[in-house]
């Protein structure tokens, strides 16, 4: 991208101003490099959020909520969780600018399996939403903010174009704008080393409900163990179980493209044109972003990866979210 970067909170899209780590522009080594980096293990407080189907999801706070200081909620990536090395990254630069924060795990996520054969999928809003809801009711003084990555980035901008929520400002890292494209780019060349590790612990998750008699006839072991790509996976048991015909219309109901012109919240999209689970040729143009939506694509940055160096190999998304987030 040949754009000129305005002012930070201007809208429409532009060009990133992410450098990264001098040897670390490969795709591959910005995806895997905070996995390998030093991380702490933050000392979090539980809270099981009840949800209207009598099931639950698990919150994780970090610092407590203080009148009138903003609330910053996250939402993690497929299998990810509170010790996902871009949660614990923005918790810390949160937290040092008095920012309290909390993740919202997706059910299943977090210490404790969900109790239904429903677990989660990339663009089911309706426990985010009741979870806004009920902090915006706990906390009214509070402003909310969110900031989602890869599919809870993809859910998070659904959720803002479908409608009404309390969200003031929100930020979404590397969204999967096109599903479908996105399962057929990781199925791949090297990205297919990146399936395997995501379909495991989402077929072991499986099998546990099966085992505990949860899931439908029609969802067998051999089934599950033949699933060796997403759009078996998604086709015969993520599409099924949430009330989809097949893996296409999951993906088209479920991606966020199409919702992205109606969000009326300041936004703030950040992906990498060579982000190796992406095909660049789904990032959205400037008409179809809505005029709240701010899009900034970097040339490298890989998934959610974005290291750079200052003093040292650190995370560069924090603070680029925090200084939109924060913006009046």
């Amino acid at each position: 991208m040949n754009a000129q970067i305005p002012t930070s909170t201007a809208p429409g899209l532009h060009q990133a101003d992410f450098i990264p780590a001098p040897g670390c522009q490969s795709p591959h080594l910005q995806t895997l490099l905070p996995r390998i980096m030093s991380r702490p293990k933050l000392k979090t407080t539980l809270e099981w959020l009840a949800t209207p189907d009598h099931d639950w999801v698990e919150l994780n706070w970090y610092g407590l909520p203080m009148p009138y200081s903003p609330i910053l909620v996250l939402f993690h990536g497929l299998e990810g969780n509170q010790r996902s090395p871009y949660i614990i990254s923005m918790m810390q630069a949160a937290r040092q600018q008095g920012i309290s924060c909390v993740i919202m795990h997706f059910r299943g996520c977090g210490q404790y399996d969900n109790t239904q054969a429903q677990s989660y999928h990339s663009g089911a809003t309706a426990d985010a939403r009741h979870c806004l809801n009920i902090l915006s009711a706990r906390y009214p003084t509070s402003p909310l903010w969110a900031c989602g990555y890869s599919l809870g980035a993809n859910m998070l901008l659904k959720l803002a174009g479908e409608g009404p929520h309390p969200l003031m400002r929100l930020a979404a890292v590397c969204p999967p704008f096109e599903l479908g494209a996105c399962a057929d780019r990781l199925n791949q060349g090297l990205s297919k080393g990146y399936q395997r590790y995501l379909l495991s612990p989402l077929k072991q998750k499986t099998l546990h409900k099966y085992r505990q008699g949860l899931l439908p006839e029609t969802i067998t072991p051999d089934i599950i163990h033949q699933s060796q790509h997403f759009r078996a996976f998604d086709g015969q048991i993520t599409g099924p179980l949430h009330g989809f015909q097949d893996a296409n219309d999951y993906y088209s109901h479920a991606s966020c493209r199409a919702f992205l012109p109606d969000i009326t919240t300041p936004t703030l999209i950040l992906f990498a044109e060579d982000d190796p689970f992406m095909d660049p040729a789904c990032i959205p143009s400037a008409e179809e972003l809505s005029v709240t939506t701010r899009l900034e694509v970097s040339r490298h940055g890989g998934h959610v990866g974005f290291i750079h160096y200052a003093q040292g190999l650190r995370h560069w998304l924090p603070k680029r979210i925090l200084s939109f987030l924060a913006a009046t």
